[in-house]
Parts: structure tokens; C-alpha cells; sequence
């Protein structure tokens, strides 16, 4: 692997340190963006698949969205002090959150809510350059990790601004950690975590199942995973929907025409490639290197050219980070699914990150020249990765 040191590296902490500070400089322009907009204020109209907002005294709200509404409001029923309307699905079961920043001692929801976005943020950024190390990035290559995640659209626009997919991509984040460290009592304790975040925690899965599968040297190694996964999911999934249930959700059936309509929308298209950045063409980039690198005579790409030379690991490259490969795409189908669905906007590009940032940061280190030695890689478990 291009621009690495040997599999399991030692965390830098200047590249943690650098990607905390990062984040918080980050998030501070569009930081509780909402802290001036009480939820007791907002009147709903319903409509055929959503709500229109406006202030009682029918002034518009601007980008104040429902999911912004919702969240907020969400923290001030936790405290007691909202009852004007219900907590609507999927917000009601988003509700880790809410419940968090009602737990401060901070009296403004929104900013109670920003306050914990960014305690999460901060800790996804830890968790993933530490991933990185495991990916044996060395420093400068923690780094770059750090400065990708914290350094983009989505983090500013959306990271503390008052949804939860900052939380989430931390979640994501963390859950990536607990797999590549082998950590499995983590990785099952961050499932019922990452689903009272947000249900799209659910793309973690796959990755955690092909981490195992390309490891594991019989069937024994990973169908437990597997299993106990789906089985803590289905009971997460139905279980939160049986005891918080809502008088009135969304259908989230994908659609044609509304996949028309968001592809009509210059902001739906402008914030997804907004949000897709450097980060997820230079880890395409990156797959494809490794894919072209994969062949039955064991070719890979010389680092420095395109051209192929003889390298018996090409397989084994390309299965080495095959789990960040299907995190990439599964983030991928839920972007494609909320142009489907949904208002659709960058947040749902935003899932492919925690995966995407690995890939690009190893293609980006390459390609700047870096002269540390590529490791072996190894996939049959008997070295950290």
C-alpha cells in the first residue's frame, strides 16, 4: 500500500491533535446556525409527504428545515418543555441526540444540540485517525486523514448546524475502529448506539461482515457476525418502532419522478458534489488502482507509474481494504436513495466519509511523493490491520 508504513502503525498525536482542532475551527461558523428559532414558535401544515414550517406570525423560517425543527424540538419534550406537537417518525427514533444535549446544562436546544455534534465530531475524528494508523498510514498520512474528514462541505454545512448526521458519521467512525481493531464487543455495543443516532448506522454491517469474510480462514469466522448483527438489528429496528410509535411518518418509497425532481434541484446536486469533494474521487482513484492491480498473475501498478509490474500481493491489496470498498458504496446507495426518497441534500453523501477518507488519504499520500516502503499486506489475520 502506497504511502504507509508497516500495518498497525503508531497513532500520531499530532495528526490527532491537528484533526480535533480542525473540527472545531470547522464547525464554528454554522455552529446552533438555528439557536435563534423556538421550536414553540413554528407552526406545521401538513403535506402529502412532508410539512411546510412558517413562524405564528407567518414570517418565514428560511433553511430552517423539519429535520432541523424536529431535533431541536426533540430536546425541549425531553426537558419537559415542549408539547405543541408530536415528535414525528423517523425523528422519534433518531432520539440519542436530543436526549444527550437535554442532559446539558446548556438552556438554548439548539445550542445543547450543536454542543453534543460537536463533542461526537470530535470523537470521530479521533477514532478515525486512529484507523488509519491501523491501515498503516504513518504520520503524514494521519494527517491528511484528519485534515479530509474535518476539512469539507458537509462538515460546515451540516456537522453542528442542528441535524444528526454529524453524530452519525461519528458513530460510523467509531464502529470502523472497533472492526479493523477487532474489537467485536464494541463493534456490537455501537449497533443499538449508531441506531438511536440514525437508522443509516446500518451500512456498518456489510463493512464489519467483509472485513471477516476476507479474513477468515473458515465459514466459523464470520457467520456469527453476520448473524448476531442481523438479528440485533431486527430486534433494534422493530423494537424502537413498538415502543415509540408516531401518529404519522414518512413513506421513503423510492420514486422516479422524485429522483427527477431532486436532479432538477441546482442545491440537491450542488451540496452532493459539494460533499463528495476531493475525498470520493480520490478514493475511486484509489479502487481503481487497486482493481486494475488484481489479476490472475498477480500484477500491480508500479507506485509511481500506471504502468503494471510483477507483485505477487496484487490480490491480497485489493482484499485488504475491500471492507472500506463496500462502506464507500453502500454510502453511495444511501445518497442515490435519498434522491430517490427524500429532499435530498449532501448529508447523505456525507456517510460515504468515514470510508472514502481512508482511500482518498492513501491515493493523495502516493501521489505527493511519499518515500515510505509499502507493507505486504496481509489478510489472513496474522498481522494488525
Amino acid at each position: 500500500m502506497g504511502g504507509a508504513t508497516a500495518r498497525g502503525a503508531k497513532v500520531s498525536v499530532a495528526a490527532l491533535g491537528l484533526a480535533v482542532l480542525l473540527v472545531v475551527v470547522v464547525c464554528i461558523p454554522r455552529f446552533a446556525t438555528y439557536k435563534a428559532i423556538d421550536p414553540s414558535d413554528v407552526a406545521l401544515t401538513p403535506q402529502p409527504n412532508g410539512w411546510f414550517l412558517e413562524l405564528d406570525d407567518g414570517s418565514s423560517v428560511g433553511r430552517y428545515s423539519f429535520d432541523n425543527y424536529s431535533y431541536i424540538a426533540y430536546v425541549d419534550e425531553f426537558r419537559g418543555d415542549f408539547d405543541r406537537y408530536p415528535i414525528y417518525g423517523p425523528w422519534i427514533w433518531r432520539l440519542l441526540p436530543s436526549w444527550l444535549a437535554a442532559q446539558t446544562p446548556i438552556e438554548n436546544p439548539a445550542v445543547a444540540l450543536a454542543a453534543v455534534s460537536l463533542a461526537f465530531l470530535v470523537l470521530g475524528a479521533v477514532a478515525l485517525v486512529a484507523t488509519s494508523a491501523r491501515n498503516g498510514l504513518d504520520r503524514r498520512g494521519q494527517m491528511l486523514v484528519g485534515a479530509l474528514y474535518a476539512v469539507s462541505f458537509p462538515m460546515v454545512w451540516y456537522g453542528t448546524s442542528g441535524y444528526v448526521d454529524g453524530p452519525l458519521m461519528a458513530t460510523l467512525c467509531m464502529g470502523l475502529f472497533a472492526i479493523q481493531s477487532r474489537r467485536w464487543w464494541l463493534y456490537f455495543l455501537l449497533l443499538p448506539i449508531g441506531f438511536l443516532v440514525k437508522e443509516t448506522y446500518i451500512l456498518i454491517v456489510p463493512v464489519a461482515v467483509t472485513y471477516q469474510w476476507v479474513r477468515a480462514r473458515r465459514t466459523q469466522d464470520w457467520v456469527p457476525t453476520l448473524v448476531g448483527s442481523l438479528v440485533l438489528v431486527a430486534f433494534l429496528w422493530f423494537g424502537i418502532r413498538w415502543m415509540l410509535p408516531t401518529p404519522r411518518t414518512l413513506d421513503w418509497i423510492p420514486r422516479l419522478p422524485r429522483f427527477l425532481w431532486n436532479l432538477s434541484r441546482p442545491e440537491a446536486v450542488g451540496s452532493f458534489l459539494l460533499s463528495c469533494g476531493v475525498v470520493v474521487p480520490c478514493a475511486l482513484l484509489e479502487i481503481r488502482r487497486r482493481w486494475r492491480a488484481r489479476s490472475t498473475d498477480g500484477a500491480t501498478e508500479d507506485l509511481s507509474t500506471d504502468a503494471p509490474a510483477p507483485d505477487a500481493d496484487g490480490d491480497a491489496a485489493w482484499r485488504e481494504e475491500l471492507h472500506l470498498v463496500v462502506g464507500l458504496v453502500m454510502g453511495m446507495l444511501v445518497a442515490i436513495h435519498g434522491f430517490l426518497t427524500a429532499y435530498a441534500d449532501g448529508r447523505h453523501a456525507w456517510t460515504m466519509y468515514p470510508f472514502g477518507v481512508i482511500l482518498a488519504a492513501i491515493y493523495l499520500q502516493r501521489r505527493l511523493g511519499s518515500t515510505a516502503d509499502a507493507p505486504s499486506p496481509a489478510v489472513d489475520g496474522s498481522t494488525p490491520a
